[in-house]
């Protein structure tokens, strides 16, 4: 069961205290924008991505199921609230779960990893994220290994620096707990 409590520790303390000026300014980006997902310039792409990337870590099996939405939805309003109304962020969800549906996970990741890999920190940032919403299910299950390991391939991220993140949130949930 996904514990959004124990994310909002993690991502708090793997992400920074608090998001970047760029990260904020591609959500007021996404929230000006007509349609969410015509990012309209680089740091909204951005986000997206890193969004839609901490999506597909709670969708890992490919499909949404009604739980994982709502970690999803309990996600990206810890990560977003302060520039996005539920009313947004439900756009996102709904546009992230047919976009998953109709490429399949391992398109949606290599998409993401794209976008992402341009910029190595929030590339690692993103990564960070991840790997905590991963540990903030509480199940260790070879989908989510294997679907981190997708992620750290598209981010481009080597395997030192991805354990190093990794024993960074591991270290962190266990001083969460």
């Amino acid at each position: 069961m996904f514990d959004c409590d124990k994310f909002v520790v993690l991502a708090g303390r793997a992400g920074g205290e608090e998001p970047s000026e760029g990260f904020a300014a591609g959500l007021r980006s996404i929230h000006d924008a007509e349609d969410r997902l015509l990012a309209e310039n680089a740091a909204a792409s951005k986000v997206l991505g890193a969004l839609e990337a901490l999506f597909l870590m709670i969708a890992v099996e490919g499909r949404v199921m009604e739980e994982e939405e709502d970690a999803a939805r309990s996600v990206l309003h810890e990560m977003t609230s302060a520039e996005l109304d539920p009313g947004e962020i439900e756009e996102l969800l709904a546009a992230f779960a047919e976009r998953l549906e109709a490429e399949g996970f391992a398109a949606r990741v290599e998409t993401v990893g794209r976008l992402l890999r341009e910029d190595h920190g929030l590339a690692e940032s993103a990564f960070r994220l991840c790997a905590a919403v991963v540990a903030a299910d509480g199940r260790e299950a070879n989908e989510d290994n294997e679907a981190l390991n997708a992620l750290m391939d598209e981010l481009h991220l080597d395997d030192e620096r991805a354990d190093q993140i990794l024993g960074e949130v591991r270290t962190r949930l266990s001083s969460a707990a």
